[in-house]
């Protein structure tokens, strides 16, 4: 049997923690593992590289509504909201920390045990999330990188996830 195509999947790697993805050398490698298997009569190729396309199309606000044992955070979204693919695929690492104000908060960091609205037990992220120690009730967290998915996967579980959507012109 001839292969005429062959789907390598999604999975591309989005910026999601500081540093862009090369996207150039993970295309270079599915080629050369191509080339290693088929030779030089590969299948033509299909790719769902969707994640690394739009990572930047969206950023979440999320809202500090609560601070507890010092480590301890509740916002206004989680896991059943637009963070739907930290428990996934792990967490969004490039976020900016306001206070109502607008001024930044920029402090030395503690790693933060962080839950979501709904008061269900599942609604936390799985990781601890760094953030500025001085962080409290009502600042702001702007998350970038969170694609398209983290507005598909939304539930009104408990009647969160409902997402308001604010389009910046640059």
């Amino acid at each position: 049997m001839t292969l005429s195509r062959l789907n390598v999947g999604g999975g591309f790697p989005a910026h999601r923690d500081g540093a862009a993805p090369d996207l150039r050398a993970v295309f270079a490698q599915i080629t050369r593992a191509v080339h290693r298997t088929f030779g030089h009569k590969p299948p033509k190729l299909v790719c769902e590289p969707g994640r690394a396309l739009v990572s930047e199309c969206y950023q979440l606000l999320v809202r500090v509504k609560g601070r507890k044992a010092h480590i301890i955070l509740y916002l206004n979204d989680g896991i059943y909201g637009a963070m739907a693919e930290w428990r996934d695929i792990g967490p969004v690492k490039r976020l900016a920390i306001m206070r109502p104000s607008g001024e930044a908060v920029i402090d030395q960091v503690d790693a933060f045990t962080v839950f979501g609205p709904t008061c269900d037990s599942r609604d936390r992220l799985p990781d601890t999330v760094a953030l500025p120690h001085t962080i409290q009730d009502w600042d702001y967290i702007l998350i970038s990188g969170m694609g398209a998915y983290s507005n598909v996967t939304c539930s009104p579980f408990n009647g969160y996830g409902v997402v308001r959507h604010v389009t910046i012109a640059p």
